[in-house]
């Protein structure tokens, strides 16, 4: 079947009117809010990992377990998010996000 101009340009009103319709959503609006906003912490994050390492060289000398300190917090991100998940499940969403924020 050819598609022909008229078609693509209903399928072009028809992805608008999808697109419209999800960004009407409250919860599209909070996930790219709290991706914004976490974008930052992952900036951080990335660059203690990177920059770990040499600094505990540098204070502590070349015997420092500087990869086991290193999965302490690898450990602790996958432990801890589900434990507090349990514990704020029936606050609000940002409530939650700005307690976290302020923890920090």
């Amino acid at each position: 079947k050819l598609i022909t101009r008229e078609t693509g340009q209903s399928g072009l009103k028809q992805f608008l009117g999808q697109v419209q319709e999800l960004l009407k959503l409250r919860n599209t609006w909070m996930v790219l809010v709290f991706g914004f906003c976490s974008f930052p912490v992952l900036m951080n994050w990335t660059a203690s990992e990177m920059i770990m390492p040499p600094f505990l060289e540098r204070n502590f000398g070349e015997q420092t377990p500087i990869y086991t300190v290193q999965s302490i917090n690898l450990f602790g991100c996958l432990i801890m998010p589900p434990i507090i998940g349990i514990i704020t499940a029936s606050n609000e969403t940002f409530s939650v996000v700005e307690l976290c924020r302020v923890a920090l």
